[in-house]
């Protein structure tokens, strides 16, 4: 039972990486486990095990959730993105647009709507 245990052990601590009070617990499943077994060190080891698995739990309900936020931030940004250059688009055409009304100028006049046109 216990070299079947063992792997389990592993496999729960090679996912939990950065969380400290988790880490703790798996130790204490391995201490447990290295001791020689007796009804009360396997209940121990069954309450550590279950208190493990259901962080273990939290912490994937609080991943999903940090992917869930980056990807609408990202869609967010991709979106204002677009909108920005679509606009900085349509700027380049009105600019266009009265350079060539500029070169087609004959008077100071048509000069005078081109400027009012660019100011606005």
């Amino acid at each position: 039972m216990l070299k079947l245990l063992q792997p389990m052990i592993d496999n729960v601590s090679e996912l939990v990486v950065d969380d400290h009070w988790l880490n703790g617990q798996i130790d204490m499943v391995r201490e447990i486990v290295a001791r020689p077994m007796n009804l009360r060190a396997i209940n121990d080891a069954e309450q550590r095990l279950k208190e493990v698995i259901f962080k273990q739990g939290q912490l994937k309900n609080s991943l999903i959730e940090a992917r869930e936020a980056l990807k609408q931030m990202l869609a967010g940004f991709v979106d204002h993105l677009a909108e920005f250059a679509d606009s900085t688009s349509d700027y380049h055409d009105k600019i266009e647009h009265c350079v060539e009304k500029i070169s087609k100028a004959d008077d100071i006049t048509q000069l005078q709507d081109v400027l009012a046109e660019v100011i606005s």
